[in-house]
């Protein structure tokens, strides 16, 4: 999701020096939002988990649902808004904090436990 809401953010820039990305051959931006979307449902999957393998806490769970939900949220605006270019450039913040914020929750739910 970050690297899709980067390429349709630059995809002028892409497209001027004919680098070839997704980005550049979608003019309006739905096959690189859909990507974004199906890359942050599965890595929203993936960090969920660590509580069923053993290695995390239903706390972890927790933050990790919360914060994988408003993930998904980013991901599906950026596909349904016809406001590509804020909904990209919002889900490319959120996706800054996201994992730092989940590595830190799940540090601290071993530091813990």
């Amino acid at each position: 999701p970050h690297f899709m809401a980067i390429a349709w953010i630059y995809r002028r820039d892409y497209a001027a020096v004919s680098f070839p990305m997704l980005s550049v051959d979608d003019p309006e931006g739905g096959r690189v939002a859909r990507w974004s979307l199906i890359h942050a449902i599965l890595l929203v999957a993936v960090t969920l988990l660590p509580p069923f393998l053993g290695f995390a806490s239903p706390a972890y769970l927790i933050i990790a649902a919360l914060l994988g939900i408003w993930f998904l949220v980013r991901a599906s605006r950026f596909l349904r808004t016809r406001e590509r270019e804020i909904a990209a450039r919002r889900l490319f913040l959120f996706s800054i904090v996201y994992l730092p914020l989940l590595l830190t929750a799940l540090v601290l739910d071993r530091w813990l436990a």
